[in-house]
């Protein structure tokens, strides 16, 4: 009876009809939210039908946007390029929402091979944000969502999640990152002065250098450079001025 259920379920998501998705007027296209959930079997019936709605990521309340990656260069975007995009197609769903961490996978010579079709690069972005709701008491007035973003040579895909946690921004001296002027090229070259070799595949963090304290000190970020297996060239850079961190 177990491969009749899989049967079941897989005629059920091949029956549903896909919502033609909108453009959101900026560039972009935004999926919106619909029903989900299981699908009441008939009166009597022990089978189970699961809806064919579920989003491919994201949780089951996701509203998705995809947008093309704009670069002179997809072969070589550095990652402010990527954060500033992913910025753009996350406040497109939640405007306000806030940067909380980034991580970029393959990253060669401080760049991502983004080339569609067969750049292996890849950045994952998390963004939050806290609104205020009217007319409800303190505990109560508070509405957080977030905003998952993934860059790929596929382009940008954001997903928001309105009835997410803020758990970083709700955190304790927990900065959104935010002001970053050093190229995550240029970090690289200083990576390299310290030994860093000029072929080595890392993945790249945002870091707050900023020890957890009351009231918050002022952030620190850094691009910390990490090759995965050589603790020896994982380097920290300050992601304003370039300076080598350690």
């Amino acid at each position: 009876m177990r491969g009749g259920w899989g049967i079941l379920l897989l005629l059920a998501a091949s029956c549903g009809k896909k919502d033609d998705p909108a453009k959101d007027g900026a560039g972009g296209y935004v999926e919106p939210r619909r029903p989900y959930g299981e699908k009441l079997p008939p009166a009597g019936s022990t089978a189970l039908v699961a809806s064919a709605e579920a989003p491919p990521w994201g949780s089951p309340r996701t509203t998705k946007r995809h947008a093309p990656l704009a670069a002179a260069d997809a072969a070589h975007v550095d990652l402010l390029d990527v954060i500033v995009q992913a910025r753009s197609a996350a406040t497109a769903l939640r405007p306000g929402a806030q940067l909380m961490t980034f991580i970029a996978y393959n990253v060669r010579g401080g760049t991502l091979d983004l080339a569609p079709g067969h750049g292996d690069g890849k950045a994952v972005l998390h963004f939050e944000h806290i609104a205020t709701v009217a007319g409800q008491p303190p505990g109560k007035d508070k509405q957080a969502s977030a905003v998952d973003v993934r860059v790929t040579s596929w382009g940008v895909d954001a997903a928001l999640d309105p009835e997410a946690s803020a758990g970083y921004l709700d955190g304790v001296g927990i900065h959104a990152i935010d002001g970053l002027r050093c190229s995550s090229l240029d970090a690289w070259k200083t990576a390299q002065q310290k030994g860093m070799p000029s072929d080595a595949v890392a993945q790249v963090t945002v870091w707050d250098d900023t020890p957890t304290a009351i009231p918050p000190k002022p952030a620190r970020f850094t691009w910390s450079i990490d090759v995965p297996g050589h603790a020896e060239h994982h380097h920290w850079v300050d992601a304003v001025d370039c300076k080598l961190v350690r």
